[in-house]
């Protein structure tokens, strides 16, 4: 689990990453205590795949 230079577990950044958004838009590198730390989190999302938001629901496309 990724964490922050504090100490802090970045769970909502983790949630985001597994719901498609980018890693750069889920969470800063700089405020990582491992920036490398998101890596296989990113590896379990499917290559093609990302959120769209729709009337604030959160749902997964795939790109053709």
């Amino acid at each position: 689990m990724p964490r922050t230079l504090n100490g802090r577990k970045c769970e909502v950044p983790v949630k985001k990453i597994l719901s498609g958004v980018a890693p750069e838009r889920a969470v800063s590198r700089d405020a990582l205590a491992d920036p490398g730390s998101p890596a296989p989190f990113v590896e379990l999302v499917p290559p093609g795949w990302a959120h769209r938001g729709i009337a604030g629901h959160m749902i997964l496309l795939k790109y053709r």
